[in-house]
């Protein structure tokens, strides 16, 4: 004999069954009110595709691009080490390396063939060091030599793309740097060896830029500034000691002429941007653009969530009356049914409109993800690259299983509650009114 359990379990699969079938017998029905729910589901996906598509391609764009979350000093200042050391340390700062003196960052440069001081190409150097943002992480290990090796003879640094362009030079190749002063009325030259250890993308900077250690920037400036130095030995090991007391912050008292650092997230540029300006610092950012760009976000969430929230009503009140419709049609028979001995005809309308969410929600996925392709073919000239078109459908995926965690519950509550009426109908009216 049967347990009580295993027959309770039965009659749940067989009132499953009589749902689909009835849903089946009555497919025309059943269809219109499918197409419904998808309708109103539809635009929430094509929405959250579109979005992602767009604004937050836009926003991963500009958070990938260092010169978003870049924010360097304007004009030369005395910064105090403790300054510096300050900014490091906060936790809105991924990376921080100070600057030299503008003029004492312009060098000139030259084939290693060439003897006349007057010809060749002026460039600036600017600090980095391995970390640095700008140059990301496809030459951070030429960025560990470019201070394991500053007493070798050919001192290793990173060239801009435009500079290696121009002078035609390849990864591996030297050339010579000039670096002129006057002291007592007369001019001295120092001609430096380097060698090109790699060449940064070409979207870092259109300027002619040569990426060096910090000590090999701060020995140019010590070379024009302190006539007392002979030699640019004498000039790289001054800098090599200032850099190493930075590095370490064991020279409070020092100052440097300016910084580069870069925010950790958009957001934090604004804030740092803010405070940075409170304290009387005349720096340079991407303020405006970032702005930008987070509001258009911030304003595209919003117009997501009032769709997203007229959506939920639509849809609710769509399944909900034709539920609430078919059940109060159907009660006699649902009645009848337990009159029969089918203790679990009451959850048949439940069952149902898990079925019909269900469907609603995969046909509006299936219209989104088919119409995907030609709204992202027709925005990709003008807004989206390729990868976009993949990220726009996974945000859909994601979208749609979203709302399939939370429409089904819904739906699943909603229904019980509209079979409420049926414990007003007792099973014997059901033989009587059949």
């Amino acid at each position: 004999m049967p347990s009580r359990g295993h027959t309770h379990f039965r009659h749940l699969l067989f009132a499953c069954h009589l749902a689909w079938r009835d849903l089946f017998s009555n497919k025309i029905l059943a269809l219109c009110i499918v197409s419904g729910l998808a309708s109103t589901l539809l635009p929430m996906l094509l929405l959250a595709g579109l979005k992602a598509g767009l604004v937050d391609h836009m926003q991963q764009t500009l958070l990938h691009d260092p010169s978003a979350l870049e924010i360097s000093s304007a004009r030369n200042y005395p910064y105090s080490e403790q300054q510096l050391e300050a900014l490091r340390t906060d936790k809105r700062v991924t990376f921080l390396l100070p600057k030299t003196r503008t003029l004492a960052a312009s060098v000139r440069l030259q084939a290693t063939n060439t003897t006349s001081v007057f010809e060749g190409t002026d460039a600036e150097l600017l600090p980095s060091s391995p970390g640095d943002p700008l140059l990301g992480k496809r030459i951070e290990m030429r960025l560990a030599k470019l201070h394991a090796q500053i007493s070798s003879p050919d001192i290793p640094v990173v060239m801009s793309a435009h500079l290696a362009e121009h002078m035609h030079l390849q990864p591996g190749d030297t050339f010579v740097m000039l670096i002129d002063r006057h002291a007592a009325g007369a001019a001295k030259m120092a001609r430096i060896q380097l060698n090109v250890a790699a060449i940064a993308d070409e979207t870092v900077t259109s300027r002619f830029q040569l990426f060096v250690s910090l000590p090999v920037a701060q020995a140019a400036e010590e070379w024009r500034e302190n006539t007392n130095l002979s030699s640019w030995q004498e000039a790289l090991t001054l800098g090599e000691q200032k850099a190493a007391d930075f590095l370490k912050a064991r020279t409070p008292k020092a100052t440097w002429p300016g910084f580069r650092l870069y925010a950790r997230s958009l957001s934090d540029v604004i804030t740092l941007d803010r405070d940075l300006t409170h304290q009387g610092l005349s720096i340079t950012s991407e303020l405006p653009r970032v702005k930008t760009i987070l509001n258009i976000n911030q304003q595209t969430t919003h117009l997501f969530h009032l769709m997203a929230y007229i959506g939920a009503i639509g849809f609710a009140v769509t399944l909900g009356t034709a539920i609430a419709a078919e059940t109060e049609r159907k009660k006699f028979h649902l009645a009848s049914l337990t009159f029969l001995g089918l203790n679990n005809a009451r959850i048949i309308p439940v069952v149902q409109t898990i079925l019909l969410a269900t469907g609603g929600t995969c046909l509006a996925f299936c219209i989104a993800w088919g119409l995907s392709w030609p709204m992202n073919r027709i925005l990709h000239n003008t807004f989206l690259q390729d990868e976009t078109s993949a990220s726009s459908i996974n945000i859909t995926i994601a979208f749609a299983l979203q709302l399939v965690a939370y429409i089904i519950p819904g739906s699943t509550i909603m229904a019980w509650a509209t079979t409420r009426s049926l414990h007003r109908v007792s099973p014997w009216q059901g033989i009587c009114n059949s």
